[in-house]
């Protein structure tokens, strides 16, 4: 693995940005999560029309599935980013083990 301030930096940076991106995913599937439970609710106030509980609760699935699809959106886009910023972190993690490996052969006098 190649150990310039660059690559150290670049890798440090990816890290970060993938944080960043997580943390933006998570707060964006917290927000779809709300508004689906608040237009639930207001359905549930206003009354849904059917015979039993099962129709009613399709009906609520039927009338909410643009907030569903808005929710499935966001927890896909959480995953995406929660996998680059693992994948960011792996990455932060070979480097320090090429650089620890790196001082430990020249403390060695092996390099």
């Amino acid at each position: 693995m190649n150990l310039t301030e660059t690559t150290i930096e670049h890798t440090t940076a990816k890290v970060k940005q993938a944080r960043v991106r997580l943390h933006a995913a998570i707060d964006n599937e917290a927000d779809k999560r709300l508004t689906l439970e608040y237009h639930e609710a207001e359905k549930l106030l206003e009354g849904v029309p059917g015979k039993n509980e099962s129709e009613r609760q399709a009906r609520l699935l039927v009338d909410l599935h643009e907030d569903h699809e808005a929710l499935e959106e966001a927890e896909q886009e959480t995953r995406a980013a929660r996998l680059d910023f693992d994948l960011a972190v792996a990455d932060l993690d070979a480097l320090k083990l090429a650089l620890r490996l790196r001082e430990s052969s020249v403390k060695e006098g092996t390099a």
